[in-house]
């Protein structure tokens, strides 16, 4: 099918861009080789994918990375179709992710745009936040990880951000229209005081 989204990632020390394309087919291209290194159906063929995103697979569990451990490192793999499902897949290594996805979310949105996710520590992947369109219009979800959470259990849903339609006196203050794009956006002196963190959308 045809390539729909792409991004690059290190798997297992390999260094690759994921492409997915309208098959539903999630596609990990050796960048050294050019040639395929493996081949993952995310989604079904009428969905195909919209957008493919590569992390680390999260924090280590002792001292020194996971290499000095002698254990393989892995990979988190998010992917997105226009079934209105966000999934994400394991990957051990350079080997294909199984079959089966670690997670799924539902967004309740058959759209065209594409997630955002937002890492505490870019370094170690630790997913802290998901950002997809809403089912209503104008409306953004965002799906909080917390503290707690395994990292191969769904990302709980913290709350909805949702646009207001109406101000106080209960007056129509018009739709935004159809959200288009979405991102996290940490700004400079929220880096240095960690605090905010911001999400924007452009309509």
């Amino acid at each position: 099918g045809d390539v729909q989204c792409v991004a690059f990632a290190t798997l297992g020390g390999v260094e690759c861009l994921l492409s997915g394309d309208s098959n539903g087919d999630v596609v990990a291209w050796d960048l050294a080789l050019r040639r395929p290194l493996w081949r993952l159906a995310a989604h079904p063929p009428s969905s195909g994918v919209l957008s493919v995103e590569a992390m680390p697979g999260g924090a280590s569990s002792g001292p020194g990375d996971a290499s000095e451990r002698g254990e393989t490192s892995t990979t988190r793999v998010l992917t997105q179709g226009r079934d209105g499902t966000l999934k994400c897949w394991r990957a051990s290594g350079a080997d294909a992710p199984s079959p089966d996805p670690a997670w799924s979310v539902t967004s309740g949105s058959f759209h065209f745009c594409r997630f955002a996710a937002w890492c505490r520590d870019a370094a170690e992947g630790t997913l802290r936040a998901l950002a997809v369109v809403g089912a209503e219009t104008s409306a953004v979800d965002v799906l909080a990880v917390r503290e707690g959470d395994a990292p191969d259990e769904p990302p709980s849903c913290a709350r909805t951000f949702r646009v207001p339609m109406s101000d106080d006196a209960g007056g129509e203050t018009g739709k935004l229209g159809t959200v288009m794009a979405c991102a996290f956006v940490t700004p400079f002196e929220a880096l240095r005081n960690n605090s905010a963190l911001l999400l924007v959308v452009g309509y």
